[in-house]
């Protein structure tokens, strides 16, 4: 059993408007999101994967919007979530879910700080929903990323959950997202549509072939 930081205290902000299928249930965009979820959970879930990298392009395409959303859908039908934010460069996951950004987090496991990965999980920000931040910043992301610490914590997070979704920096930028893609075994490309290029989706998806990160999927983001 996950031994969790008890960080559900009084000075928790509220999630983010971002989040919709938390405030807008109902609306268009969740409903896009929750047909995510569906193909999620039986192609991917289903078959076993418990890890699942979100990589974008470049950046503003929406990787931390599509990826909070998702991990809140899955988490709402009872599956067991835990969403990493792997983005150690420009971290956003702590606001989507009012979480402090100053707090222990993957930046603090990988720097040898704590122990363990799981004493920096914020357990049950929403219902079955756990969230790992990125935590304090970090002056060499990619060395941390690529050590055998991340994939050694990353294995130990795998066993724990139904599916660990991985948010990740733009790859245009840096190798950062494909190193999480390779650890967390399989990735999802996100483009947003009238500002991704099509040609950076191609040799995006070319990069996460040649570096062994099976790519399940897309997501066109209209948001």
């Amino acid at each position: 059993m996950i031994n969790s930081l008890a960080l559900q205290d009084t000075r928790r902000r509220a999630v983010s408007q971002e989040l919709v299928v938390v405030h807008e249930p109902v609306g268009p965009i969740s409903e896009a999101i929750r047909l995510l979820r569906t193909q999620i959970i039986s192609q991917h879930v289903r078959a076993g994967r418990r890890g699942l990298a979100l990589v974008a392009p470049s950046d503003g395409a929406g990787c931390t919007y599509v990826a909070a959303n998702l991990a809140a859908a899955l988490a709402q039908v009872g599956t067991k979530i835990l969403l990493v934010d792997a983005n150690m460069r420009s971290p956003r996951v702590d606001q989507v879910f009012g979480l402090d950004a100053a707090a222990p987090g993957l930046s603090s496991f990988l720097s040898l700080q704590v122990a363990r990965p799981e004493r920096v999980v914020h357990a049950n920000v929403l219902p079955n929903l756990s969230v790992m931040t990125a935590g304090p910043p970090a002056s060499r992301p990619q060395e941390l990323l690529s050590s055998h610490r991340f994939r050694d914590g990353v294995n130990t997070l795998l066993r724990e959950y139904d599916l660990v979704l991985f948010d990740t920096p733009a790859a245009n930028t840096n190798a950062d997202a494909l190193t999480v893609g390779a650890a967390a075994g399989y990735t999802m490309v996100v483009a947003r549509r009238n500002f991704s290029y099509f040609s950076d989706v191609t040799t995006l998806v070319t990069q996460l072939q040649a570096a062994r990160c099976p790519v399940i999927g897309s997501v066109l983001n209209e948001f």
